[in-house]
């Protein structure tokens, strides 16, 4: 009897040691798989790179303006103000 269940108890340390192989497997699987993109990101490529980039950055993401530039999107435009004409292509 002592030795049936020692082989019982043998199977089903087995078994679960499998079952929890195979779900870090499935999770490992799933983590390599997974493409995430922020919204902004994923649009520059229909809408263009520079000027869409910006407004939808100060529209719908603040906090990634400023990740981006450095800068918050209020000192940026008046930098932007400040410094655009000088450096403005002239029309000749």
């Amino acid at each position: 009897m002592a030795h049936a269940r020692y082989r019982y108890n043998l199977a089903l340390a087995a078994l679960v040691a499998l079952v929890a192989e195979d779900e870090r497997g499935a999770e490992l699987q799933r983590r390599r798989r997974r493409w995430w993109v922020r919204p902004w990101i994923a649009r520059r490529p229909i809408y263009g790179q520079y000027e869409q980039l910006m407004n939808e950055l100060q529209r719908e993401s603040p906090a990634d303006f400023k990740s981006f530039l450095r800068l918050e999107p209020d000192l940026f435009f008046e930098l932007v103000q400040r410094v655009g004409p000088r450096i403005e292509k002239s029309a000749k």
